[in-house]
């Protein structure tokens, strides 16, 4: 649910409840008979409210439709024996329903947002978990690398190079895969990107939900060619070999920025060049 929209929602219906208890003081101060039996009923709604806010709204209903029955029951009591129909009850009972449907309509929002957070944050843990384990660097360190890494190339006056790998249609394999399909996925991508860069070559997961991969590396044209094909050849073994994904088609696009020695970019600069020059690697 939109946060902003559940927000609206949890206000109105909040509104709602503080008229309903004006409304309710009101109409006890001018009909001061039956006051005791009154609060009873009024105490026993609140018991199901608490009741429906820390358990399930399932269980409230239940027990708002049982204390109806009972304010019923009254109601009649009173008619049969007493031959008086009290307005003050059937009062009490349409306000004691009212209170209860509004106060539903004020946990379902905040139980959803409350959920969606819950979810958010274990699958910020989860992604942050597959980061520390395959000792990858996050887009921050990229930033930082890239500040040394450029200082280093103009001193030395050498090219720095920068590639992002991603997988060629994302959002239809995230559609197709099933979630344990695309950790494994996600494992087998980030240990060949591992295994195929060489040493003094640094790595990065830019991003942990469009999964981009980042390189940076001083090494000449010719070799950063050659790394798309290992690591497209390696990765396509790997998913020959792994029984629970070899029927996903994965490819990957690759893309590559170069920073001359007298050029003077930010890292994010570096990043949209690498961006643009993404192509598939046959």
């Amino acid at each position: 649910m939109n946060d902003r929209y559940a927000m609206s929602l949890f206000n109105s219906f909040l509104i709602l409840i503080i008229s309903f208890i004006a409304c309710t003081a009101i109409f006890l101060s001018l009909n001061s008979s039956f006051l005791l039996i009154h609060f009873f009923f009024l105490f026993a709604v609140f018991i199901v409210i608490l009741i429906t806010y820390f358990t399930k709204i399932a269980y409230g209903l239940v027990g708002m439709l049982l204390l109806s029955f009972i304010q019923l029951c009254y109601i009649s009591y009173e008619y049969v024996f007493y031959r008086q129909f009290s307005l003050s009850s059937l009062f009490l009972l349409v306000i004691s329903l009212l209170f209860f449907v509004s106060t539903c309509f004020i946990i379902y929002p905040v139980r959803s947002v409350k959920k969606e957070n819950t979810l958010l944050k274990n699958g910020i843990e989860r992604l942050n978990a597959k980061e520390s384990e395959m000792f990858l660097r996050t887009i921050q360190m990229y930033d930082q690398d890239f500040k040394f890494c450029s200082e280093t190339s103009a001193r030395l006056k050498v090219p720095l190079y920068t590639m992002v790998i991603r997988f060629h249609d994302w959002n239809h394999l995230k559609n197709t895969a099933s979630e344990e399909e695309l950790e494994i996925l996600f494992r087998l991508v980030n240990e060949t990107i591992a295994e195929r860069t060489k040493q003094g070559e640094l790595t990065y997961l830019l991003d942990s939900v469009f999964p981009t991969w980042g390189i940076l590396s001083f090494s000449e044209e010719l070799s950063q060619i050659t790394s798309k094909g290992q690591i497209s050849e390696s990765l396509s073994q790997k998913l020959l070999s792994t029984p629970n994904i070899d029927h996903l088609n994965v490819r990957l696009i690759f893309g590559q920025g170069k920073q001359k020695d007298n050029e003077s970019q930010k890292s994010i600069d570096f990043l949209v060049q690498a961006f643009r020059n993404m192509e598939d690697y046959e």
